[in-house]
């Protein structure tokens, strides 16, 4: 038999930077995620390109839209790295599904949440306005 190496699994390309990031809020992500010490540290880039990962996969299970990152205008295009900042902001101020609620319970207000309130904390509000203005988040199916 052959040993055949699978061609390697393309890495989709980081969007934005801890430079974005920190130009965009004033913020650090190196101190924000870690040790400031560690300037070595590639945390930051894989943060991002998490949240990157996460909203891509979001729009495509909430929308009816595959987002193809090599067929996008520069308006959108633009729109989407800022929709990944803000979402990063988010995500680091709340948690990965916006308020740590991944449980179902609000311990704070002693209830059980819908899976609709649920949902309604995982993405920020201003990022689901930056990928509705743009075209790359619909809740109708269009032509």
């Amino acid at each position: 038999m052959n040993n055949v190496t699978p061609p390697p699994v393309p890495v989709m390309p980081l969007l934005v930077t801890p430079d974005d990031f920190k130009n965009k809020f004033g913020k650090d992500l190196f101190y924000m995620l870690g040790d400031a010490s560690d300037n070595d540290s590639n945390y930051p880039n894989i943060f991002l390109r998490e949240v990157q990962e996460y909203l891509l996969d979001w729009c495509d299970v909430n929308g009816f839209r595959i987002i193809k990152l090599d067929q996008l205008n520069e308006m959108q295009l633009r729109a989407f790295q800022n929709a990944i900042l803000y979402q990063a902001y988010y995500t680091f101020n709340n948690g990965p599904l916006g308020l740590g609620l991944e449980s179902g319970v609000d311990s704070e207000r002693g209830r059980v949440l819908s899976i609709d309130d649920i949902r309604a904390t995982e993405v920020a509000p201003r990022v689901v306005t930056l990928l509705h203005k743009s075209g790359l988040f619909n809740l109708k199916i269009k032509n």
